[in-house]
């Protein structure tokens, strides 16, 4: 079974646009490695993991890891996608002032894509991640993410971005209901798709 189950993974890993990407400013690093297949004539299926090691509103450093599955379809709009999936959220949060936080979380993830038509391949998308408290499984009531992105792809297969990125924690502890801001930023970025 194990020898089949491993057939399948290299099979999908041999039909699947690969990318890597990176995004860095002054104080954050945040990467990843996700995978894409066509899952219908304009649809295709974004899967993959990320890290992110951040600056929070403490000026405390916090690590988090997600895993992500994302389906981005064409709209009968010219250039315009939707997107709709899910990710997996573990962070690792530590405080002076409180207790730390181990934040596991699965938010539901949503976003638009525009793609201007020029000749040089450009887009902006805007991306929103909520989980409410019946996906917040550890630390935390609620879990929200708004990103906005602006890419460019010079030549094909590279592609370098600027963005934005906020992402935000309600805890679950009865003395702070507060949100949490666990990052709150601009960046820029490369993405390498082979």
């Amino acid at each position: 079974m194990r020898k089949l189950l491993a057939f399948f993974a290299l099979g999908a890993l041999a039909f699947a646009e690969q990318s890597v990407w990176l995004n860095l400013n002054d104080k954050d690093i945040e990467g990843g490695y996700e995978l894409n297949t066509q899952i219908g004539s304009q649809s295709k299926l974004f899967y993959g993991f990320e890290g992110l090691r951040a600056e929070d509103e403490f000026d405390e450093m916090q690590v988090a890891a997600s895993a992500q599955a994302l389906v981005i379809g064409a709209t009968p709009l010219e250039g315009l996608s939707f997107a709709l999936g899910f990710r997996a959220t573990l962070a690792q949060i530590e405080l002076d002032h409180a207790d730390d936080l181990t934040v596991f979380a699965l938010p539901i993830k949503a976003g638009a894509i525009y793609a201007f038509p020029l000749s040089l391949q450009s887009h902006i998308g805007a991306f929103y991640s909520i989980a409410p408290k019946s996906l917040c499984f550890s630390d935390c009531d609620k879990y929200t993410e708004i990103r906005v992105e602006l890419g460019i792809e010079p030549m094909e297969g590279g592609m370098i971005f600027a963005g934005w990125r906020k992402i935000e924690i309600t805890p679950e502890h009865e003395k702070s209901r507060d949100k949490y801001e666990f990052n709150k930023a601009p960046y820029i970025g490369l993405r390498i798709t082979f």
